[in-house]
């Protein structure tokens, strides 16, 4: 998303650029003229930028769903044993479980059973599910979404904007909850 975010921005400033250079040149009439081609072409970034962020989204959900599915090849049996055991594992242990499985969704799956059966309900929310990825990429895509249409308003930035652009995609401490439940 921050290429699609970072292009968005050099398209802008570009055709920026090129209106003010139309405005130094020619007559207001052909300023307009060329200027308006110029509108067209932002509009058409814009409503590009968006559409892969949208496109981006999807496919990220889609991915989400498909780490969710069960799938005995992902079991990892002396954990799995773990889990079933004759003991209970602490809290501890959970998280070190939780870590070393972040990447699979059926063994997470497992764990959170394990947690669920047990009443541990406050470990199980650090879990991610499918839902929860598919949430935290549709607040990603709003971050990107809201930085395009700021652009958009202000195609040459400002400092703040330009620190949203700059930053976008590396957590932060408001973000990194969302980019630790993607992975």
């Amino acid at each position: 998303m921050k290429d699609v975010i970072s292009s968005y921005a050099a398209t802008l400033k570009s055709i920026t650029g090129e209106r003010t250079r139309n405005n130094d040149i020619y007559k207001d009439s052909i300023a307009a003229e060329e200027n308006a081609k110029l509108d067209s072409r932002m509009i058409s970034a814009f409503n590009n930028a968006i559409d892969s962020i949208m496109d981006i989204q999807k496919t990220a959900a889609e991915e989400s769903e498909q780490w969710g599915e069960l799938n005995g090849s992902d079991i990892d049996t002396a954990d799995l044993q773990l889990l079933h055991g004759p003991f209970t594992l602490n809290d501890n242990d959970i998280m070190n479980l939780i870590e070393k499985h972040y990447s699979n969704g059926t063994m997470l799956r497992a764990i959170s059973d394990y947690c669920e059966e047990r009443g541990k309900q406050t470990i199980q929310q650090v879990i991610p599910t499918v839902y929860t990825k598919q949430e935290a990429w549709a607040k990603i895509a709003a971050g990107a979404d809201g930085i395009i249409r700021s652009l958009t308003e202000q195609p040459l930035g400002g400092p703040m904007l330009d620190l949203a652009i700059e930053q976008f995609g590396t957590p932060t401490s408001f973000s990194e909850s969302l980019y630790r439940v993607i992975g």
